[in-house]
């Protein structure tokens, strides 16, 4: 049998070989076309990279880090969308090594996946306790994920590769409160409040169901842990309270940046309807809506909904954030064993805590003809109210299955023949794999590079607003609504010069820069630049990249 400890230095080889293999298959088609065609699209993936542009701006000492350069006069516009914090530093130094915006920004979510990895993998090791090699199959697995790839065109859903490193975080910092090693405990604990605050100030979505989940792991925990374990962990707290008092102080004064912005723009712009909510809950086929061009289950899947519903959608969107089925069925696996194994252990304690958390959790995300437990997690969970799209937690539960199957068929493995057990594991990872066929690398690189680079803006411009972009047109609503915005919002980071457009999960309230091609544009604008009593308000024609100030 293997052991690392006997060939410290092939398991590195192995280590970092399957690093490299599992991101670049992530990444394979970006890597195939030269990076000349990245995720995401012109919409949403412009967006994304103007806010970490906006960072490239902090970091510099060009701009405040609460106010991006677009919704022109409102302030604190950080806040209108996600924060993209953790994501702009890297991007600050992929920019000042030369690189382009849009290579800086796939740059920084292949940074991001390779920490997934590896901090799956510590995951594994540290709080799992699981040999080397399952260790390294669950960071493979955890990093391929099929929903994580499909939805990579919102690139603050890649910080799900952040809930194995806060993890760790957490877990050492209950070790070092067990063993009342106190410097330890202030460390670990100082490091999980401001990493958990930086990363609700990246991307709310992945953070807030971190915080979600860990609130039902506690009770399941609580309710399935042994009376000695409680007893001696509330002894230890007792013990140590001057050092969680003061980590708990800690944790709340690096969440006042976040609260300061976002809480303020809530104010300003409202948040989601609970029938909004509700419709993005999983309806039953969701749970394993994998969408048509996954390798393995897509044309299954595609069948099986049209025999089923022939007026589904089975289109690729944002409910397609499935489970695969054999992941599935081995996590229903992995259930059952943990329940009909009597033994008693921390660590079984542990799985059965994740377990319990993920199955209720879960269940609460699902709705049946428009009822759905959702409702109670909307009204009584601070945050949920911010929340578009709540499909988007089975992405994060990946984390919590990936580590109760991997542990699962640890456990099965000496009963299994080799092979047997090979040829499972590879069909795992063959089912985390998708073609991309739907549209999941498709910002063109060089065209946007074109679209967003121009001349410096006269000195008299105080703001600007922009023009129909080229080729734009008002037949969809969307073709309406972003193109000029967001090639205003790129241009305004890179120019260094605030906009009055812009588009964001919360517009200001009296946002009225849709149809550029509509004869009262020119109107609107004259309208809010009179409101807000704006001066030195210039035009940009993006057909011609000239900058007029006199446009009246």
């Amino acid at each position: 049998m293997y052991r690392p400890a006997d060939h410290p230095w092939l398991s590195r080889v192995l280590f970092a070989f399957v690093l490299v293999a599992t991101v670049g298959v992530f990444f394979r088609l970006q890597i195939m076309n030269g990076f000349s065609v990245l995720f995401s699209d012109r919409a949403d993936g412009v967006i994304a990279d103007a806010i970490l542009e906006h960072w490239f701006n902090v970091v510099r000492g060009l701009s405040a880090w609460t106010e991006v350069n677009y919704f022109y006069p409102y302030q604190d516009t950080l806040g209108s969308t996600d924060g993209y914090f953790l994501y702009g530093l890297a991007h600050a130094l992929f920019r000042g090594a030369g690189f382009d915006p849009f290579l800086s920004s796939e740059l920084v979510n292949i940074v991001v996946k390779v920490v997934g990895f590896i901090a799956f993998f510590g995951a594994c090791r540290r709080i799992f306790a699981l040999p080397f090699a399952w260790a390294l199959f669950g960071a493979a697995l955890f990093t391929l994920s099929h929903a994580s790839f499909v939805q990579a065109g919102h690139a603050q859903l890649l910080s799900v590769s952040f809930v194995p490193v806060l993890a760790v975080l957490l877990w050492e910092t209950h070790r070092a409160l067990l063993q009342s090693h106190r410097g330890k405990l202030l460390a670990y604990g100082f490091c999980a409040g401001l990493f958990f605050s930086a990363w609700l100030l990246t991307g709310f979505y992945m953070a807030w169901f971190f915080a979600f989940f860990c609130s039902f792991l506690i009770g399941a925990l609580l309710l399935t842990g042994e009376k000695p374990s409680i007893q001696a962990l509330t002894a230890a707290a007792r013990n140590n309270y001057r050092p969680l008092v003061v980590i708990g102080v800690v944790t709340v004064a690096a969440l006042v940046p976040f609260l300061a912005v976002y809480l303020r723009k809530a104010q300003e712009t409202g948040v989601r309807s609970f029938d909004s909510a509700v419709r993005s809950t999983l309806a039953i086929k969701d749970i394993v809506n994998v969408g048509p061009d996954n390798f393995l289950y897509g044309r299954a899947y595609t069948v099986a909904v049209q025999a089923l519903c022939p007026t589904c959608d089975t289109t690729v969107g944002e409910q397609t954030t499935g489970i695969t089925p054999l992941l599935l069925i081995l996590m229903i696996g992995c259930c059952l064993w943990l329940w009909r194994d009597q033994a008693t252990s921390r660590q079984r304690t542990l799985l059965r805590g994740v377990a319990l958390a993920s199955i209720v959790t879960w269940v609460l995300c699902i709705h049946l003809r428009n009822i759905s437990g959702w409702y109670l997690v909307y009204q009584l969970f601070p945050g949920a109210k911010a929340l578009r799209v709540v499909s988007r937690y089975q992405i994060f539960l990946m984390a919590p299955i990936v580590a109760l199957v991997v542990c699962y068929l640890a456990a099965l493995a000496p009963r299994i023949p080799r092979a047997a057990m090979i040829a499972l594991c590879g069909l795992l990872l063959l089912g985390e794999l998708d073609s991309g066929a739907s549209g999941t690398v498709a910002l063109e690189r060089q065209s946007e590079d074109n679209r967003t680079t121009v001349s410096a803006p006269p000195q008299e411009c105080r703001a600007f607003f922009v023009t129909a972009a080229r080729d734009q047109d008002s037949r969809t609503l969307a073709n309406a609504v972003y193109p000029h915005n967001v090639d205003a919002m790129m241009i305004a980071e890179r120019v260094n010069l605030p906009t009055i457009n812009g588009f964001s999960s919360f517009n200001p309230p009296d946002w009225d820069f849709a149809y550029p091609n509509n004869p009262d544009y020119l109107a609107r604008i004259e309208k809010y630049a009179a409101q807000h009593h704006l001066t030195g308000l210039c035009r940009l024609d993006l057909t011609t990249k000239i900058w007029e100030e006199n446009w009246r």
